[in-house]
């Protein structure tokens, strides 16, 4: 099994990739996770020293930008504890850089409908909640957030058009 990117402290719905906001082009940008772990007796994917973290091994995988730091040590900043610490990659400009997530205000997919804001943490889950508000039940791709919970403002027949209309122009703006 190889190393996996991680957040170690961040909401357990949140996936390993999450669509953002440039903060520097406004461009579409990934939000990236500061370490690996490493399996026992895997090699390390980077160059940087393995450290021993609640039974695994984790590395830095941007060493320059978030060197390791134990996330339990959370409570001792109270500030940070409700933002997750990654890093934004953006391939527009070039931006490689720490970043504290504010979520959903970095969001890359969101849209407001009628006065609420609907927001996917990436493409993938922006398509499969087309397919939950489509009412597509047996979708031959599985979704890898398994059943989405769309907010029932969301579903209502009113406003159900008029989120895959936005839904759609949002995937639309990223195809090249």
């Amino acid at each position: 099994m190889p190393a996996q990117a991680f957040f170690p402290a961040h909401p357990p719905a949140m996936p390993a990739h999450v669509s953002l906001v440039c903060p520097q082009c406004t461009h579409l940008a990934s939000f990236e996770p500061p370490y690996w772990a490493v399996p026992q007796g895997e090699p390390p994917p980077g160059s940087g020293a393995l450290i021993e973290w609640k039974g695994r091994q984790v590395q830095a995988r941007f060493p320059g930008q978030v060197p390791w730091d134990d996330p339990c040590n959370a409570a001792c900043r109270p500030a940070a504890r409700s933002k997750t610490l990654g890093v934004v990659v953006c391939a527009a400009c070039g931006l490689v850089r720490r970043h504290l997530l504010d979520w959903p205000g970095d969001a890359f997919f969101k849209c407001d409908i009628q006065g609420r804001t609907l927001w996917a943490w990436n493409r993938s889950h922006l398509q499969a909640i087309q397919v939950a508000l489509r009412g597509e039940r047996g979708s031959r791709e599985p979704s890898a957030f398994g059943p989405v919970k769309v907010p029932r403002h969301f579903l209502i027949a009113k406003h159900r058009d008029l989120v895959l209309e936005a839904t759609a122009r949002l995937l639309e703006s990223i195809r090249a």
